[in-house]
């Protein structure tokens, strides 16, 4: 048994016990389980039909799930915000879209909008643009396409 299916077991017991996720279908028999308690952290996959699981960020925030090699740090290094990857720490947001043709769409954003740290007045808000970086995964949860820097239309 490798660390996927061991992962896949506990993943099932745990929330057959404790309810502490919150699951959704993502399509091609994907399911993505996020954790209750912490928000946009704690980021689990799992492929249902193998009965295998990846932990992609721990509830701390910690990214687990990928390497330094996932990453085009030259294209990344242009938004400002490269030492935010090497820390390897999400701080607002890391996300998987639903899977299409076995393939999802990863988005973190490194740096939110300045309107972010903005109270309802508008005060403390910032000229900072909003920062993603985006990578394609397939249904093993192996990155296919490098995060590289999200483009706007």
């Amino acid at each position: 048994m490798d660390n996927a299916e061991k992962t896949y077991e506990w993943l099932v017991n745990y929330q057959r016990e404790s309810g502490e996720f919150f699951v959704g279908d993502h399509g091609c028999g994907m399911t993505r389980y996020r954790s209750r308690p912490w928000g946009n952290k704690g980021l689990i996959l799992a492929n249902e039909e193998e009965r295998r699981a990846w932990l992609l960020v721990y509830p701390d925030g910690k990214i687990v799930g990928f390497t330094a090699d996932d990453f085009d740090m030259e294209d990344i290094e242009r938004t400002g915000c490269a030492f935010i990857v090497e820390r390897m720490q999400v701080d607002y947001s890391l996300d998987v879209s639903s899977f299409k043709d076995g393939k999802a769409v990863v988005t973190w954003m490194l740096r939110p909008d300045g309107s972010y740290h903005a109270d309802e007045g508008g005060f403390g808000r910032t000229d900072d643009e909003e920062v993603n970086i985006c990578a394609v995964t397939d249904t093993h949860c192996r990155v296919i396409e490098k995060f590289h820097a999200e483009t706007k239309n």
